[in-house]
């Protein structure tokens, strides 16, 4: 048996996502099945193995030292014989030295090995990662831990790059955070009734987006007529639902959106929905309450015009929320008696209990303090960290301790005070993608800096190029390219992510506006608007595939909840029903 998580790990060079997962030993050829998302990465112990041309044996180097490999400090090579399930002889290369291998170490072989499939494995044979090569720039992975600790090391694994693994979409900008699955064959013409696995009415409308993990599909709601948020499970394959629980009474108190805005995340073990109005909630996966609480009630209560709609992030053991409000009460909303802070959370995902709170402080002004985006988390040179935007400034904080390491801005120079934010920041290459608002540019930082960064910082921005902007949606990063999509000028621009070169631009089906963040997958770009339609656009070229009506909208209800993709099927959230298209596997 075999249970398998998926996570992200990306580099700055080479762009590596692996998943990670833990397996017991299985007979010689027996097939293994996949479910259950967590992060994890060692980045200083690891082992490359590559997988020979013959398919049949696998060579396990070891390297230390050395960026380039014609002179590493020292080697291990080990050779296992699929074939005959044999381990062949170890023999040990390595120097007197003795140092540890670092992440660099591999990135020769990950470059050169354009068409082979390489093996990710912690030194000491607990952490097993699969790569899969999708672009010169672009690798996703999958990463086994072998139990016992130590002992025999079988590998029972034969992929070539071009098969496709299905994959999970455990949080809102999906297993690579950032709105690209590895993810093939996937549906290209089905309507509201042909080509649909299966469909489910919902009782009211909500922006959040359906999570999905194995066999279950997550999803934040509500009940309109009850005035009640909704935590939902649906499963996966037929749409049956599992478990619903009401989470507290009232659904919004304005008429852009609700309190269900935010999407829920998971790690395959506990599933986390944290809503406008504070609560945030956690429940296992068989849907019985582990913890709750409401965060409003413990920090104050939030100073946003509009509804807080940020969705929580589970990363390497630690769920994060941001909070990123204006520093004086809106409205009647936040503290009265001191400053409105703005802040980073920690807390413990099986207790709910606070580990940190990391203080974020900006010069904004006005509306400008506020934001509703989502921290992303990343790895810059083997260290992770998490990315956050709003309040005129982007940051990056330390994943154990919210230590603020580095900070760059502004997009706002002339402090305009109704610029808040909503798009997250996105990394492609060696590039942070930042949207400033109202059609603002969009900023390319380099990564690599420490304390308040100026702006030589800027790689490139697109204010010679007005459709390269957006004031709502999230870019893709997909293909070694980034994706942005324009609410604003209705556009939708392929950018190289080191240059800011647009190799092409085109304008989005129809007239509804657009404010779902577009998901890539597949060669494809699929889109919805405010009316439910989904346009999907060639990667490539940008040509418009099919336009699909997945039902109108009425009254002041739209559509804003983003696709996600799992095991080749699509789940599309309309304003009153959630589609799951294709057949899937």
């Amino acid at each position: 048996m075999m249970v398998a998580n998926f996570a992200r790990f990306t580099d700055y060079q080479n762009h590596i996502c692996f998943s990670n997962f833990s397996m017991a030993r299985e007979k010689k050829n027996q097939k293994h099945s996949v479910f259950s998302p967590i992060f994890h990465w060692n980045g200083k112990n690891v082992v490359v193995v590559q997988r020979g041309k013959s398919c049949k044996s696998f060579s396990i180097l070891l390297r230390a030292g050395g960026f380039e490999h014609s002179c590493p400090i020292g080697r291990r090579h080990l050779n296992y014989d699929a074939e005959k399930g044999e381990e062949g002889t170890c023999q040990d290369l390595s120097s007197s030295e003795g140092e540890p291998v670092e992440v660099s170490d591999v990135f020769w072989l990950l470059t050169y090995a354009q068409s082979s499939t390489i093996i990710v494995l912690d030194f000491e044979f607990i952490y097993v990662g699969i790569a899969l090569l999708v672009n010169k720039n672009e690798f996703y992975c999958r990463q086994e831990v072998i139990m016992p600790r130590y002992g025999t090391l079988l590998i029972f694994v034969f992929v070539t790059a071009s098969v496709a693994f299905g994959s999970d979409w455990p949080q809102w900008r999906g297993p690579y955070y950032n709105g690209s699955t590895d993810e093939k064959n996937l549906p290209t013409s089905w309507s509201q009734t042909e080509g649909i696995a299966w469909s489910v009415d919902l009782p009211g409308c909500s922006a959040a987006t359906p999570i999905i993990k194995g066999d279950k599909v997550f999803l934040s709601g509500v009940d309109a007529d009850r005035d009640m948020l909704l935590a939902m499970c649906f499963e996966r394959t037929e749409g049956k639902l599992l478990w619903q629980h009401d989470i507290a009474k009232g659904i919004g108190r304005d008429g852009r959106s609700t309190y269900a805005a935010g999407s829920a995340v998971t790690d395959g073990k506990i599933v986390v929905f944290l809503y406008g109005n504070g609560e945030l909630v956690c429940f296992d996966m068989g849907g019985q309450r582990k913890w709750a609480r409401n965060i409003q009630k413990d920090y104050g209560d939030f100073a946003f015009l509009w509804t807080y709609g940020g969705s929580p992030v589970l990363v390497d053991g630690r769920l994060y929320v941001q909070v990123l409000q204006r520093d004086v009460p809106v409205q009647g909303r936040g503290l009265r008696e001191q400053k409105n802070e703005s802040y980073l959370l920690a807390l413990n995902p099986e207790t709910g209990k606070t580990l940190w709170r990391q203080i974020r402080p900006s010069e904004a002004r006005g509306e400008s303090f506020e934001a509703y985006s989502t921290p992303i988390p990343v790895s810059f040179s083997g260290k992770q960290q998490l990315l956050i935007a709003g309040g005129d400034v982007l940051t990056g904080h330390d994943l154990e301790t919210g230590k603020e390491l580095w900070r760059w801005g502004t997009w706002n120079p002339r402090r305009i005070t109704h610029w808040r934010l909503v798009p997250s920041p996105v990394t492609g290459e060696d590039i942070i993608l930042v949207c400033a608002p109202k059609n603002a540019p969009v900023y390319a930082i380099r990564h690599g800096g420490t304390g308040v960064l100026d702006d030589s910082a800027i790689a490139w921005k697109s204010e010679d190029v007005r459709e390269v902007s957006s004031d709502v949606p999230t870019p893709a990063f997909y293909d070694g390219d980034f994706f942005v999509l324009s609410d604003l000028r209705k556009s939708l621009s392929r950018v190289e992510p080191r240059t800011g070169k647009v190799k092409w631009t085109i304008r989005t089906p129809g007239d509804s506006k657009y404010e779902a963040s577009p998901l890539a997958a597949d060669g494809k770009i699929y889109l919805i608007n405010h009316s439910g339609d989904v346009a999907i656009i060639d990667a490539a070229n940008g040509d418009v595939l099919k336009v699909i009506d997945m039902g109108k909208s009425s009254g002041r209800e739209v559509v804003r909840a983003s696709i996600s993709v799992a095991n080749g099927q699509l789940f599309i959230r309309t304003t009153r029903k959630l589609f799951c298209v294709g057949k899937g596997r």
